[in-house]
């Protein structure tokens, strides 16, 4: 399942994170946001327009979605904490 169709169906802006909320409202109702479950796409897609507070609660949310996606149980992909931060290397500038 990609990661915009996750926050579509099978999340509603009632977490205790209000910053995930604003998130989860947000990308909901964004139209061009890109479909896909590669994790790099969509961070060069937000990085210019998340603060570090709202970064650090799309990184939550990707978790969620990763242990979501692998049945509620710990991923084991070994390049996923890469894959998470990669955001953060944009926003400062080391890629």
């Amino acid at each position: 399942m990609h990661f915009i169709t996750f926050i579509q169906t099978e999340l509603t802006p009632n977490q205790s994170d209000p910053v995930s909320n604003e998130l989860i409202i947000r990308f909901q109702k964004e139209i061009n946001f890109p479909v896909t479950s590669d994790i790099e796409t969509i961070a060069k897609h937000l990085y210019l327009t998340l603060n570090h507070t709202e970064t650090t609660a799309f990184q939550k949310l990707i978790m969620f979605w990763k242990f979501a996606e692998n049945k509620y149980k710990q991923p084991t992909d070994p390049n996923l904490l890469n894959q998470i931060n990669y955001i953060i290397e944009l926003q400062d500038g080391i890629k």
